[in-house]
């Protein structure tokens, strides 16, 4: 068992998509302008689409963010290079179904707060059982996140076992390195939607900020930063729990 250096897997979740900025934009952006073109075509089409409409565009960028992160771990752990996008192949669909299981299993403890957020009806209650499933089922989600990586590189034999015993007695610091690179990535966020919200008010003050098609167009383009930076970040701790510190790069 190897103890896993969160500052440094989180500072090399961002060097690698600095260093490799051109090989990101290559494999994601194709995926996600799709996304970005619905967000900017939103105002003369969505119309009475809406609901719809925003939840077909939202269900895009999902399945772009996945398979952009399968293609980054195996970019990270295979150093597997692209002339294009990446692709949607046999190996992505079925990191789309690990996706959902990883899902359904890190719910699985959090399952009566869940419940009673869904069904109670004590809007108090509901609260606190909103709180209560986040707060149970994050350490989960942060051990479990593991597995994306013997999925993504199709490693033989168990992914969820090998996922598993890798984060043996690191989930901590596991979580330690989500919220670091959450943090992170959240400042980065703040410093360019901010400017763009408030030249969005200077022109049109009426303007409703949350659903507006510019900052959705920002939304979609910070989301492929988001999953580069995840996704890097497993690689990397996947490679440090199961090889050692030793096993990273130096710089």
């Amino acid at each position: 068992m190897h103890r896993l250096p969160v500052y440094r897997v989180v500072g090399l979740a961002w060097l690698h998509v600095i260093r490799h900025k051109l090989d990101l934009l290559k494999l994601g952006l194709p995926w996600f302008l799709i996304p970005v073109a619905m967000a900017a075509a939103s105002p003369f089409l969505a119309g009475g689409l809406e609901p719809w409409y925003g939840r077909v565009e939202a269900g895009i960028a999902y399945l772009a963010g996945l398979i952009l992160a399968r293609a980054w771990i195996r970019h990270v752990l295979l150093d597997e290079r692209r002339a294009g996008p990446a692709p949607l192949n046999g190996g992505a669909l079925r990191y789309l179904v690990w996706n959902f299981v990883l899902i359904l299993l890190a719910a699985v403890p959090a399952t009566p707060a869940i419940a009673y957020a869904v069904f109670g009806q004590v809007p108090t209650y509901v609260g606190l059982a909103k709180i209560a499933a986040l707060l149970i089922a994050l350490p989960f989600v942060a051990r479990l996140a593991l597995v994306f990586a013997p999925a993504a590189i199709e490693l033989p034999g168990s992914k969820l076992q090998a996922g598993w015993q890798a984060g043996d007695g690191s989930w901590w610091r596991l979580l330690a390195a989500f919220v670091l690179t959450a943090v992170s990535g959240y400042v980065v966020t703040l410093l360019l939607v901010i400017p763009i919200g408030t030249m969005i008010m200077a022109v049109d003050p009426d303007a409703a900020l949350a659903d507006h098609p510019s900052l959705r167009i920002v939304g979609h383009l910070l989301t492929l930063l988001f999953i580069a930076l995840t996704s890097g970040l497993i690689a990397w701790a996947w490679r440090a729990l199961t090889e050692g510190e030793a096993a990273l790069p130096t710089r």
